[in-house]
């Protein structure tokens, strides 16, 4: 009995060793292998340990077991959730500290993984929809060209109304009660934000407005739309033959003019809502996180540029490789191998 347990046990190291000699062929390989091995480890310490990673100790822990397969990791990227947040920030704040400790000047906004500089990045379509949700309850203020101007999700109403009023003569088509009426608003998707938040809508606003079929103060939204839409281009670049900011950014293009233009009115940007107390109205700034983290994209954009054409010689960069679109669709191919197992785990 004892013999056929140890030739068994023989067999199981030739396949070990088998599988330790194979290397596999491609990069893809590399990183399926990386994942396999990160997750059974990680189950396996915490079942000896008898507590869960948190999710700072997994953000190091994958991102060691990509270094440790010759990948270079340069950014990481997540949406606004409070817990990806909390760690995000608990991570940069340690990096800090450590350079402090050192006497090392502080980059901001970076952590650092086994000599690498990794640097965080926000969802961009998250925040621009973070942004649309906030100003249907919110009034939006802001600063351009040394004007303060102030931005009501009533006047979006207007605009939609005016148009609408020109039946098939309309030019905003794609505009419909889903994106204007906040009853039927889903704010869970993108598109309710970023559809809005267009170049015809900010030329039909002037166009209208001009011909007197809106109020003057309806030119507010006009800067804000053209600086978000422009904005939104320009991180969320994937071709290499559109010129302007849908186009790939390089050394000498206007990116990155737009960038320090979009950071300073970001900056001045309060939102303001109305609140009853004891029977009267007041105004009160409320801090929105999507402006905040959208500043801090920008920032860490500007980065990773840095990073990419001195550090690595590269001439171009595609800005939507750095969003959650590549790991949303990875997710959703796996999905759909679940047929009815409508709630997957990393088990089946």
């Amino acid at each position: 009995m004892s013999t056929s347990n140890e030739n068994q046990l023989e067999v199981d190291n030739n396949k070990k060793t088998r599988n330790k000699r194979s290397a596999p062929e491609t990069w893809k390989q590399n990183v399926r292998k990386c994942l396999r091995q990160s997750g059974k480890e990680c189950f396996f310490e915490s079942v000896v340990k008898g507590r869960r990673f948190t999710i700072e100790e997994k953000i190091l822990s994958l991102s060691l077991y990509i270094i440790k397969f010759c990948l270079i990791i340069v950014n990481t990227v997540c949406d606004q959730s409070s817990v990806i947040v909390g760690a995000i920030t608990e991570l940069v704040q340690e990096t800090k500290a450590t350079y402090l400790r050192q006497g090392k000047e502080w980059r901001p906004e970076v952590m650092r993984c086994k000599g690498h500089v990794v640097v965080p990045l926000y969802d961009t379509p998250h925040l621009i929809k973070g942004i649309g949700n906030n100003l249907i309850t919110k009034d939006l203020s802001y600063v351009t060209n040394n004007e303060e101007k102030i931005v009501k999700w009533d006047y979006f109403k207007m605009v939609y109304d005016a148009d609408k009023s020109y039946a098939e003569l309309r030019l905003l088509n794609k505009i419909t009660e889903e994106h204007i009426n906040p009853e039927k608003i889903n704010e869970m998707r993108v598109k309710s934000a970023t559809q809005l938040f267009i170049h015809s809508v900010a030329v039909v606003t002037e166009h209208l407005t001009a011909r007197g079929d809106l109020p003057i103060e309806c030119r507010h939204l006009v800067d804000l739309t053209l600086l978000i839409d422009d904005l939104f281009d320009s991180l969320n670049v994937n071709s290499l033959v559109v010129k302007y900011f849908k186009g790939p950014v390089k050394r000498n293009k206007p990116h990155h003019e737009l960038w320090k233009k979009a950071k300073l009115v970001l900056r001045t940007i309060k939102f303001i809502q109305k609140v009853t107390v004891q029977g009267k109205v007041r105004l009160v700034e409320k801090v929105v996180q999507s402006v905040t983290n959208l500043i801090k994209t920008i920032e860490a954009m500007e980065l990773i540029w840095q990073i990419l054409s001195r550090q690595y010689r590269l001439d171009l960069m595609m800005t939507r490789n750095f969003n959650e679109d590549p790991l949303e669709n990875l997710f959703g191919n796996i999905r759909s191998y679940g047929a009815r197992n409508v709630a997957p785990n990393t088990r089946f």
